[in-house]
């Protein structure tokens, strides 16, 4: 026998198969793979391949190791971008890339090897170059699978590597391009060098840390005095030196003052001593000096003073440099040209020798006493030796900030070495302007999120020295030059650069350290200096970092679907002096043009007390963690959220905050698809000028939203869009709207006008949120969108549009009234709290307003406004609200004290008797 009908039956209860939870690690494989069989990323692209074009183009990261935060939160962002550019109707995806040369692989490979104990196998270059690339090929592979699982799309199966022979093809011929153009030389300059990685090393592969260094003060005795001091002093005297880097002081060569700056003459018992002015009283004290200034003179007064070097029994000339300072130390500099740029400028100046008595290993050479010992080691054998000669007035350590090697992290040193370089300063041959003008004109004419990135990038190329772009390893892109046996003139453009480039082309770079020169360079090719026929091949590979800026040339250029220069780089800050910066140099040496129109980076990952993240803290968050407790989706979410213009926080209590406002943002979604179950967008729509008042409002507020986002995501200021989608659903809706209409939407007749008009708008308002966040929460959006019954509705909801709500939506006039009726509910809300507390009522339903007002009675629903089951108003001098309890019955269906027919209120009888069955036995007749 089948039950019979009851009230409860007559209501419209939510109904919908969109899960109550996300369910986002089951879920999430699910459209992954749905998303791989039906090839939705390729169709979406195909969607808008003659539309307007947005190339942001990927930088590529090391495939050294699974993929950590960083990793996850840059792609993305670009994610986020590519999508909601697509969204808005233009043709954006992205190519992928890894940066599969260099260091980091290369020590990888090596520690492989010396686990194993197969060192040895190291200088077989053809079996250790192909070690690196399988080592790097098999972390691609580990690196995209993680990538796609955060929901990215992005051509994996065509990724662009820097070790395919197309790539490296296209930086070979770069290069040439370069040197063509006047600004690739070789130099014996004093750079970066790693001791360790016995390798030359760039600014971008320098990081600062603390080091504890020796400090010691040192007396240069004066052996030919200036004229001017002959005149102040008649005593043996002695220059006061300060450095830190004692073992600088073999290669010393001079002593730097500045030419203007004042001096003064500490005059002793039995010589003179040489300060700074502004340093004299310290030193004093310090050096425990025991005798008083007596005479002052400047720095150009010293010129013509030569000095003797105290460990080397070397003449050291006084020479002026305008960067010395007296800011600490003696207000003299010791100049070694060999171990620093502005020593090895002043060294070019005075025509000064390059000593360089340090090898590949940073060890002493034969050349001074300390040979075969660690530079940093003969520190103390080097100050006892000052000590012995009388020169070692004080010694002590200090710890201040110093330059590391970013990939073994030990402190690097400065030295010369011949190396191959890009000249900043040289006339370039395709524009008559230097490499710096022209990359400081491109900074100025490009935009950078946020602003301050240009003045970060500026002032690095403003004052950065050459690059040095050659590096003493295997893995690598070879220097394409040839050395001409006869004469030693080095070759690197017209045929020379060309036969390399379709060397490459067809072999890749091994053949390079595999083929003889001869077999390289077509017959008969000539020095172009002495006509000699025989040629040695250049030994070192480029720097990773022109690899990688050159990047443009490979990929975004000869793409049909792309356009030069691309519209965005976007990788971390520290890329200014890394990627940025080495791709502007390049573009600006081969092209009039930077290689982007915009730069936008993102900070670092700090945890929630600030902290870096680091292994050794035990604060650091793998994706595949987080993925595996949230959710893709959630992690995605806290990407979006976070101010990423500045350094990120993230911990597992900002995860878990993310996870609750996406949860109030994802069930918003499915309330309204709950109440959309018996709603058909086609037939039962109501049209705008039909719509409840209440319901026009809500339009208002839906389309000012999707405004407001519309232009965030513009503006990548996605932090904005997230916390403005989540209070839109906290505030807008679960607060006011939804919590306004739910009596019609449950009570009304299920065809009823009321209804039809809420469920108008919410049908509206969940295919606005799906699609509004359909970039970030790729996953989540997906599944509500295959929930939502929609007319012409597409595959994905990653093939919809994001566009601006219709403008017949906004009614500002309405706004205006409903903000103030929004004020007066919430003076009413203040009243019937009390009431409740006071336990006069359990819910607002057991209670009435009265309202005395000088306006007239708005024309809304106010018992819907006010959540109460009746409203009184009345005209008076002033506003005022009182509440108290409602008198009459409780309805059986709608809960609402009314006047009540068959325990039904007026609105639920007839929804009951005439709409649905007979309900019970004794069901009374339809009136």
């Amino acid at each position: 026998m089948t039950e019979p009908i009851t009230i409860k039956d007559t209501v419209n209860l939510p109904q919908t198969d969109f899960p109550i939870r996300a369910g986002l690690e089951q879920k999430e494989p699910e459209l992954l793979a749905h998303w791989s069989d039906t090839g939705a990323d390729a169709f979406a692209k195909s969607q808008h391949a003659n539309h307007p074009k947005f190339v942001l183009h990927d930088g590529p990261p090391y495939p050294n190791g699974n993929i950590h935060m960083g990793h996850a939160l840059n792609k993305i962002l670009k994610d986020i971008i590519i999508r909601s550019k697509r969204m808005s109707g233009m043709n954006s995806y992205l190519i992928p890339g890894w940066d599969c040369h260099g260091l980091p692989i290369e020590m990888q490979v090596i520690k492989e090897l010396k686990a194993k104990g197969e060192e040895h196998k190291k200088s077989d270059i053809a079996w250790f170059r192909n070690r690196c690339k399988e080592f790097a090929q098999d972390y691609v592979s580990t690196q995209r699978a993680e990538f796609e699982r955060l929901g990215i799309w992005a051509d994996w199966q065509t990724p662009y590597l820097t070790l395919n022979p197309s790539y490296e093809a296209n930086v070979i011929k770069l290069f040439g391009e370069m040197a063509t153009n006047g600004v690739i030389y070789k130099g014996r300059k004093p750079i970066h060098w790693c001791m360790h990685c016995e390798t030359a090393l760039a600014e971008a592969e320098i990081e600062y840390a603390n080091h504890r260094s020796p400090s010691i003060y040192v007396a240069f005795p004066v052996t030919t005095k200036s004229e001017t001091l002959a005149k102040l002093t008649a005593k043996p005297t002695r220059v006061l030196v300060w450095t830190t880097t004692p073992w600088t002081l073999p290669a010393n060569v001079a002593v730097a003052a500045h030419p203007e700056a004042n001096y003064v003459i500490i005059e002793t018992a039995t010589d003179s001593l040489i300060a700074g002015r502004l340093l004299a009283e310290t030193l004093i004290g310090t050096l425990e000096i025991q005798g008083e200034i007596s005479k002052q003179l400047i720095g150009m007064d010293l010129d013509g003073t030569l000095l003797e070097n105290p460990l080397m029994n070397r003449t050291s000339p006084l020479v002026m440099a305008d960067y010395v300072t007296q800011e600490d130390g003696t207000g003299f500099v010791h100049i070694a040209p060999g171990h620093g740029q502005d020593d090895y400028l002043v060294g070019q100046k005075y025509n000064l020798p390059t000593i360089m008595p340090v090898n590949d290993q940073g060890r002493f050479t034969t050349e001074v006493a300390w040979a075969g010992e660690r530079v940093f080691d003969a520190n103390k054998a080097i100050g006892q030796a000052l000590e012995a000669a009388g020169a070692l007035l004080k010694l002590e350590f200090i710890s201040h900030s110093y330059p590391h090697c970013w990939r073994c992290k030990n402190p690097v040193i400065f030295r010369a070495t011949a190396q191959w370089f890009v000249s900043m300063d040289t006339p370039m041959a395709h524009t008559r302007t230097t490499l710096r003008e022209s990359a400081l004109s491109a900074i100025k004419s490009t935009q950078w999120f946020p602003s301050w990135g240009e003045n970060r990038i500026y002032a690095m190329v403003e004052n950065r020295p050459d690059w040095c772009i050659s590096r003493q390893r295997y893995w690598g892109i070879p220097i394409p030059v040839f050395n001409c046996r006869t004469c030693g003139h080095s070759e690197m453009t017209g045929i020379f650069n060309s036969a390399v480039v379709d060397l490459v082309s067809a072999e890749g770079t091994l053949a390079w350290f595999e083929k003889p020169a001869d077999a390289i360079l077509p017959s008969g090719t000539q020095c172009s200096q002495c006509g000699g026929q025989e040629f040695d091949k250049e030994k070192d590979i480029l720097d990773v970092w022109f690899e990688s800026g050159a990047s443009f040339g490979a990929v975004v250029e000869p793409n049909p679907d792309f356009h030069f220069p691309a519209d965005m780089y976007l990788e971390g800050s520290d890329q200014h002096r890394g990627w940025f910066h080495s791709s502007l140099l390049i573009s600006m040496a081969t092209r009039p043009t930077a290689p982007y129109q915009s730069v936008l980076t993102h900070g670092f990952l700090v945890d929630d007390k600030g902290r870096k993240m680091s292994k050794s803290d035990g604060n650091v968050i793998a994706p595949h963690s987080v993925i595996k407790e949230y959710g893709a989706d959630i992690l995605r979410w806290w990407v979006a959220g976070a101010d990423f213009k500045n350094d990120i926080s993230i911990a597992k209590s900002i995860l878990n905050q993310s996870r609750d406002t996406f949860s109030k943002v994802r069930n918003t979604i499915r309330f309204c698809l709950s109440n959309l179950y018996d709603f058909n967008a086609e037939t039962d729509a109501i049209p705008l000028n039909q719509l409840e008042e209440i319901d026009r409002w809500a339009l208002h507020e839906l389309a000012t939203l999707a405004n407001d986002c519309i232009q965030a995501y513009a503006d990548y200021d996605f932090h904005i869009l997230t916390h403005r989608i989540h209070d839109y659903c906290a505030v807008n809706l679960s607060a006011l709207y939804l919590d306004m209409v739910k009596d019609r939407l449950y009570c009304d007749a299920p065809n009823g006008h009321r209804r039809r008009s809420t469920q108008t708008v919410l049908h509206h308002i969940a295919d606005s949120i799906i699609r509004l966040t359909a970039p970030i929460l790729v996953f989540t959006a997906e599944d509500a969108y295959r929930h939502l019954n929609k007319p012409e509705k597409t595959q994905s909801v990653h093939f919809e549009a994001i566009d601006p709500s219709p403008e017949t939506w906004i009614d500002a006039a309405l706004n205006t009234k409903w903000q103030g009726l929004l004020a007066l509910k919430t003076q009413v809300y203040q009243k019937l709290e009390q009431l409740r507390k006071d336990k006069v009522v359990k819910s607002f339903l057991e209670a009435k307003v009265a309202i005395t007002s000088p306006d007239s009675r708005p024309d809304v629903d106010l018992e819907s406004l006010f959540i109460v089951s009746h409203v009184d108003w009345t005209a008076g001098t002033e506003t005022t609200v009182e509440v108290s309890v409602a008198t009459g019955d409780k309805c059986a269906r709608c809960w609402k004290i009314l006047p009540l027919t068959q325990d039904l209120c007026d609105r639920c009888y007839p929804v009951v008797y005439r709409e649905r069955p007979p309900i019970g036995p004794t069901a009374p007749p339809a009136t």
